[in-house]
């Protein structure tokens, strides 16, 4: 009996981690959620997170199984017990905002997950609902907003700021000072110059080397990268 209470309380003890959005991205996210698991395990500590599933808006995939996880449907027909925490892995900007919203408005908390690969340099801040994905490095004083993807291997220079729901695709290097307003986005193995500012929903194209600030809602592609697109 003793050793059942402990359990109970061991489960108890666990964040119910929920991530929303059941695509490609999702996975990793899940990824990086057991890699922290399994280094507190290693340094003897207790577990951080019981993986509850996905969300998603998408009902035609509802009760798939994804990376040994399954789909549990739309966020607001899921009834959980204790805290929830949720990461949202919707990789467009303006829609992951708006999830987000929806997210908190059932009451579940915001998670960030950094893998445990990630070097992290001092005076880094990282906001809330943020991911850092595996081998990228933060440089000092590089401030992080809150519900910003940075994925597999990327850079972020020293004294950069990425405001909230920017996304860095895997590759990816930002030279210091570079500032990302709300929502600018990096694709693949794109670099910025120095001193470089991505105003808001800017989008830098994959293999992209920019060397201009980017004006808002605009899509530059190239080296050096050129306005291709203005939304």
């Amino acid at each position: 009996m003793l050793l059942f209470y402990y359990v109970i309380e061991y489960m108890k003890a666990l964040k119910k981690l929920i991530v929303i959005g059941a695509g490609g991205f999702g996975q990793e996210v899940f990824w990086v959620a057991e890699n922290i698991n399994q280094k507190n395990l290693s340094e003897g500590k207790p577990a951080e997170y019981e993986m509850i599933g996905y969300c998603d808006d998408n009902t035609s995939i509802q009760g798939k199984e994804i990376y040994s996880y399954k789909n549990l449907g739309v966020p607001e027909d899921l009834k959980i017990n204790g805290n929830v925490y949720f990461f949202c892995s919707i990789g467009n900007n303006l829609i992951r905002k708006e999830v987000v919203a929806r997210a908190i408005k059932l009451g579940w908390q915001p998670e960030t997950l950094i893998d445990p690969s990630v070097i992290r340099a001092r005076e880094v801040e990282v906001g809330d609902g943020t991911y850092v994905g595996a081998g990228t490095i933060l440089s000092p004083n590089a401030k992080i907003g809150s519900h910003v993807i940075i994925n597999l291997h990327c850079t972020i220079g020293h004294d950069s700021t990425l405001a909230d729901y920017a996304h860095i695709c895997p590759g990816s290097r930002l030279s210091g000072n570079t500032i990302l307003k709300e929502g600018a986005f990096v694709a693949s193995n794109s670099v910025t110059k120095q001193n470089i500012v991505m105003e808001e929903y800017s989008v830098l194209g994959a293999s992209s080397f920019l060397v201009r600030n980017l004006p808002a809602r605009c899509t530059a592609l190239g080296n050096p990268a050129r306005v291709i697109v203005k939304n």
